[in-house]
């Protein structure tokens, strides 16, 4: 199964009679939104995180970026690989899409002095709402 997103289906000129193509539906946009969320690499990144919290004593803010950086690659890995997804657009939109929830959840942000969770509780909404609508 794949989860690369479907666009437009290009024009049925190539299908004879003989040895007719099916052209799958182009994706409308929940089947874009539940595409672009990596939600494989986003339980990963809530298992790890709770072992770099529950041990603090022994991971300081460097290891949870350095998770962080760990992830957002496994996400383009695992997408190419796993899910065969080759459109550029859509595995940096999904990368993003897992730095939202990162952003949201804390992690290695809540070592900055800027941060407020608040700020995550107004993107995470309004991101999710908005990246359906890209069509890659």
């Amino acid at each position: 199964m794949s989860r690369q997103i479907i666009n437009a289906s290009p024009p049925a000129a190539t299908a004879t009679m003989a040895s007719p193509t099916l052209q799958p539906d182009p994706d409308k946009y929940k089947d874009r939104l539940l595409k672009y969320i990596p939600g494989e690499i986003i339980a990963l990144w809530i298992t790890g995180t709770s072992v770099l919290t529950e041990n603090a004593d022994k991971f300081n803010a460097s290891w949870h970026w350095a998770f962080m950086a760990i992830c957002a690659i496994l996400c383009v890995v695992y997408l190419k690989l796993a899910m065969k997804v080759d459109k550029p657009i859509q595995l940096v939109v999904s990368v993003l899409c897992f730095v939202v929830w990162v952003f949201t959840l804390g992690g290695p942000f809540l070592f900055l002095d800027w941060y407020d969770p608040i700020y995550g509780q107004f993107i995470l909404p309004i991101f999710t709402i908005t990246v359906g609508f890209i069509k890659p």
